[in-house]
C-alpha cells in the first residue's frame, strides 16, 4: 500500500484528470547555445510555446517555437507561425526579455475519436474551439495520405492554425501538442462502444482515394492511434 502511494505521488498531477494544461505567459531570462531559460516553467513539460519580440511602436512578431523540459528549461524549435510560402520569415534571434506564450493556440483542438459517443463526450465536457476530423478525413483523402502519424497531424494542424489533438485510446483520451509531438494531459474515458470507425470517426460518405479510406480497407481503431 505505501509502495502504491508513494508511486502515486511521484507522478504528475495531470495523469488524474487534467487533460488541458493552462496557456501562460513568461519571459525569456537567458539564452544559452542550446538550451533557454524561461523566468518561469510553461505549466507541463513537452508543451509548445511561441516567442513573441517586441520591436517597438506596437510592432510584435513571433521569432521562434520553444518546447518545454525540465524545470526551466526549454529547446528551441524554430518554426514559422503561419506556414505560407509568400510571406517573409522573422529572421530575429531570440532575446533576453523576449514574451513567451505557452501553450499558444491551445483552445483549438482537433479530436481524434472511435465513434460519435466518444466525440461527443470530449466536445460536450469542455469549452473548446473544436475541429471537427471530417476536416482531417478530407485533408488524408486529398493528400493520399494512407496512415496517421505524429508527422501528419503536425502538418495539418500547422495548416489549420490547431494547438491540440485530443486522441481517444482504449479507456483515456490524451491531449498531444503536434509541434513538440509529447502528451501533455490526460484523463479516462468511457470507451466502450459496438460501432468503432476506422480509421477515425467522421461523417464524410463516399471517400474512396485508396489507402485508408478505401471502402474495402479494415482496421483496428485503437491500433492505428497507439503510437500517438
Amino acid at each position: 500500500m505505501r509502495t502504491l502511494l508513494l508511486m502515486a505521488l511521484l507522478l504528475p498531477s495531470w495523469l488524474f484528470g487534467e487533460l488541458f494544461p493552462p496557456s501562460g505567459e513568461t519571459t525569456i531570462q537567458s539564452v544559452g547555445t542550446k538550451k533557454i531559460t524561461l523566468e518561469a516553467a510553461m505549466a507541463r513539460e513537452g508543451m509548445s510555446g511561441v516567442v513573441v519580440h517586441d520591436y517597438g511602436n506596437d510592432l510584435h512578431a513571433i521569432s521562434a517555437y520553444l518546447i518545454q523540459g525540465n524545470g526551466n528549461e526549454a529547446t528551441v524549435l524554430h518554426r514559422q507561425a503561419v506556414d505560407h510560402p509568400n510571406l517573409p520569415s522573422i529572421k530575429t534571434d531570440i532575446q533576453t526579455g523576449d514574451k513567451v506564450i505557452g501553450g499558444y493556440l491551445y483552445d483549438n483542438v482537433l479530436v481524434i475519436a472511435p465513434d460519435a459517443k466518444s466525440y461527443n463526450e470530449i466536445v460536450q465536457r469542455y469549452a473548446k474551439h473544436w475541429f471537427h476530423p471530417d476536416l482531417l478525413a478530407v485533408y488524408m483523402a486529398k493528400e493520399s495520405e494512407t496512415s496517421l502519424s505524429k508527422a501528419l497531424l503536425r502538418n495539418f494542424c500547422a495548416k489549420n492554425h490547431i494547438g491540440l489533438v485530443v486522441v481517444v485510446k482504449n479507456g483515456t483520451a490524451v491531449a498531444l501538442d503536434p509541434i513538440s509531438g509529447k502528451h501533455v494531459g490526460e484523463e479516462a474515458i468511457s470507451t466502450t462502444t459496438q460501432n468503432t470507425q476506422y480509421p477515425f470517426y467522421h461523417r464524410i460518405e463516399g471517400l474512396d482515394f485508396g489507402g485508408w479510406f478505401s471502402s474495402s480497407k479494415k482496421g483496428d481503431y485503437f491500433q492505428e492511434v497507439k503510437g500517438l
